[in-house]
């Protein structure tokens, strides 16, 4: 699963010990090509998001993984290409606004 499966959480990884639940979105697109595809490339990860959001709040997280219960969520974004200019400051904006709903939000660069 990547982030062209718009209906599906692509992986979950519960790391007790460091007490959080890491919601992992595959993303093997590039950045930087045209501008259109970056739009969409936008696009596709924001509607990623919102459905990892509505994931957790709707609580399809809990029951897929009670051990997860009391433990902080992190998105994370295992990227296969670096992102573009245009990209780090849609990452800016997307993590600031996940913080204030209380979730951490990150980019990894994967080979």
């Amino acid at each position: 699963m990547t982030i062209s499966d718009q209906d599906k959480v692509d992986i979950v990884k519960i790391n007790r010990g460091e007490g959080i639940v890491h919601l992992i979105i595959a993303d093997h697109l590039p950045w930087g090509c045209e501008e259109g595809d970056e739009k969409e490339h936008m696009y596709l990860l924001q509607e990623k998001i919102n459905l990892y959001l509505s994931y957790i709040e709707g609580e399809q997280l809990l029951d897929d993984f009670p051990n997860a219960k009391g433990l902080d969520v992190d998105i994370q974004v295992y990227g296969k290409f670096d992102r573009s200019q245009q990209a780090h400051s849609f990452y800016a904006r997307l993590q600031q606004a996940l913080a204030g709903a209380g979730y951490r939000f990150e980019f990894i660069l994967k080979d």
